[in-house]
């Protein structure tokens, strides 16, 4: 078991906290989150036709990028991004 708590509350398998200029690097053209918002960075359809998302958040100052529904361990293969490459 981890030591780790979660910043967004889906769970730490759900979310990876990345610095502010790799935050801004994921937003490209769309607005940097105010803290308390968050920015959609990736959208992806599984097969069931459910819609995924992938978001840079803003709490309290810390950005987190997070998905409600998919674990990071599957974001290289659903979104194209690695998590452990999105250094703090």
């Amino acid at each position: 078991m981890t030591n780790q708590r979660s910043i967004t509350g889906f769970g730490v398998e759900f979310e990876h906290r990345v610095t502010r200029d790799r935050a801004r690097t994921l937003c490209g053209i769309r607005p940097l989150p105010r803290m308390g918002y968050e920015t959609c960075v990736a959208v992806k359809r599984d097969h069931l036709g459910f819609t995924l998302r992938l978001w840079v958040q803003n709490i309290s100052g810390t950005y987190v990028l997070a998905s409600a529904d998919t674990a990071k361990d599957r974001w290289e293969e659903v979104f194209a991004v690695r998590p452990h490459c999105a250094r703090r």
